[in-house]
């Protein structure tokens, strides 16, 4: 199976379990959220190529970590969305700093996981205080970002507000993390920059039908507190 194939099954499983989450309820979505915040910065460390880009793997869950809080903007408020965002981000800072009271212990002659797990958690400090930050500050930009154009807007548009609103975030958030991350440090930022937010379009793009599905009875909130409308 090519890795183009995996990227789209990774796509249409993640997009469809945060529709069958924002059906659940809040809860759930928030859960998913915070799931997708530890997990990516794991994933990032797995490198591939993907229709001729070198990517990482944590690409397509932080992606729908902006479909999960726009669908809690779109359906329920602003001020979730800020809290699943911050929920998120304590969750991951509560896994990082604990994984790394697991690495302090001494392994003795039995330990056969300490060198995989420091491969896995034994993370560079700069690149995992660059994606909190760039974690933060694109995230809300999201949210302020989806909200500002559907109080111009109404319930119309919601294409246009889902696709400027991640499309603009996205963007901030790998000049953000590619500089604090990699500068100086013999990288082409540049071409890291292109090649990741390229990337982050396509998905973007891609998650466009599931949030309309969103609509669907089937996917619809039992817990949405906006009025019903006519969305286009």
């Amino acid at each position: 199976m090519s890795n183009e194939t995996i990227f789209f099954l990774q796509m249409i499983f993640c997009f469809t379990c945060v529709l069958i989450a924002n059906r659940l309820g809040y809860a759930y979505l928030v859960a998913l959220v915070s799931v997708m915040a530890v997990v990516m910065n794991l994933f990032v460390i797995k490198q591939f190529n993907l229709f001729g880009l070198e990517i990482t793997g944590g690409n397509v869950l932080y992606a729908n970590i902006f479909v999960a809080t726009d669908l809690i903007s779109e359906h329920r408020s602003r001020r979730l969305s800020h809290d699943a965002v911050m929920i998120g981000f304590f969750t991951s800072l509560f896994f990082l700093a604990i994984t790394q009271f697991a690495l302090w212990y001494h392994p003795n002659h039995r330990d056969f996981a300490h060198g995989p797990m420091e491969v896995l958690f034994g993370f560079v400090p700069r690149i995992v205080a660059s994606s909190m930050v760039s974690y933060l500050i694109a995230q809300n930009l999201d949210i302020v970002l989806f909200h500002a154009i559907r109080n111009r807007t109404g319930s119309k548009y919601l294409w246009l507000r889902n696709n400027v609103a991640t499309m603009t975030a996205q963007l901030v958030d790998t000049i953000v993390f590619s500089t604090l991350a990699f500068a100086g440090a013999g990288y082409n930022l540049f071409d890291m920059i292109l090649f990741t937010y390229l990337v982050k379009v396509f998905i973007a793009l891609c998650d466009t039908p599931f949030v309309y599905l969103s609509y669907l009875s089937i996917f619809r909130p039992t817990d949405r507190t906006r009025e019903d409308e006519n969305v286009r």
